[in-house]
């Protein structure tokens, strides 16, 4: 994640986003695809270049509006927002955001604790019933580690799933690096519940459906473990 300051995009910023989202609605259209409207643009951006700018909600909320789009559409384009708008130099590479969410019935306290502590992950960080993770460690601390080993339980096949810890505010939000890609894990305390909102990079071998479903079961499987806690 970039995390150096926002500024409020400049007008051909603004209108070469607009001829972006023009051409993939006449695309769908030309597909006889129908799909809801685009985010609406900010219009209350102070221009400070402030962090949490409203030009950063609306960059990831239109980027899950041009995937879910490109999905319907049946197959990725890619580098329809590879030039963001919110940053003033060029991205290159830009690895697609897959995202994914729960929303979790418990205390914000407890949802927390769970998604960080070992003897928690251990119950959860699966995504079947046929898998499970035998060994978890974390240092929870901006720079520190963390590493899961997920395995089939048949013992056909095992990974490690590990990363480094680039940003920690307790009990609000997370943000880490593993091997060449990041992804960002929200903490939203709400009337229904904690929402628990994850944004990651995808990687090339497999599907970015494929891989938003893996990684929405593991998340509702850790709904589900921290809610029967209460």
């Amino acid at each position: 994640m970039n995390t150096t300051a926002f500024i409020d995009p400049s007008a051909e910023q603004r209108q070469a986003v607009r001829q972006r989202i023009h051409q993939m609605q006449q695309q769908l259209h030309q597909a006889g695809s129908t799909f809801r409207a685009p985010p609406p643009e900010p219009t209350t951006c102070c221009g400070r270049g402030c962090n949490g700018c409203v030009w950063e909600g609306y960059e990831a909320a239109l980027t899950w509006w041009f995937e879910e789009a490109q999905m319907l559409q049946g197959k990725v384009l890619h580098g329809i927002v590879e030039a963001s708008f919110i940053d003033s130099k060029p991205h290159e590479n830009c690895a697609m955001k897959i995202t994914v969410e729960t929303t979790v019935k418990a205390p914000l306290a407890a949802v927390w604790d769970a998604y960080t502590r070992p003897e928690d992950i251990l119950q959860w960080n699966a995504a079947s019933d046929d898998w499970h993770t035998t060994q978890a460690s974390v240092e929870l601390r901006e720079g520190g580690t963390f590493s899961s080993r997920m395995e089939a339980k048949d013992g056909s096949f095992g990974f490690e799933f590990a990363g480094t810890y680039t940003k920690i505010v307790t009990h609000e939000c997370l943000e880490y690096a593993f091997g060449e890609r990041t992804a960002t894990v929200l903490f939203k305390p709400g009337s229904e519940g904690v929402k628990v909102h994850i944004s990651f990079d995808a990687e090339t071998e497999h599907p970015p459906e494929q891989q938003r479903e893996g990684w929405q079961a593991i998340l509702d499987r850790f709904a589900g473990h921290v809610e029967a806690k209460f």
